[in-house]
């Protein structure tokens, strides 16, 4: 019998994120990290590490002092 761990708060909201990147038009603006943990009621720092998840990923793009946006070519490998 296999143990299935829940997926964690980070992944379930990377998910919703990739969801939402899908529904941008390239160079379209995601969010601040600030606003994005307001708007799923998590730390700052839960945030950034979906986020980062993205930007690894390469759908996302940060830039600093204005948010996250959708990269112009996506690599979508998941």
């Amino acid at each position: 019998m296999t143990d299935l761990a829940p997926q964690s708060t980070t992944a379930k909201i990377a998910a919703d994120l990739r969801d939402r990147i899908a529904d941008l038009r390239p160079g379209g603006k995601l969010g601040a990290e600030r606003e994005l943990a307001e708007r799923y009621e998590v730390t700052r720092g839960t945030m950034k590490a979906a986020l980062g998840l993205l930007v690894q990923e390469g759908l996302v793009i940060p830039l600093q002092g204005r948010g996250y946006f959708r990269r112009e070519y996506a690599l979508l490998d998941w």
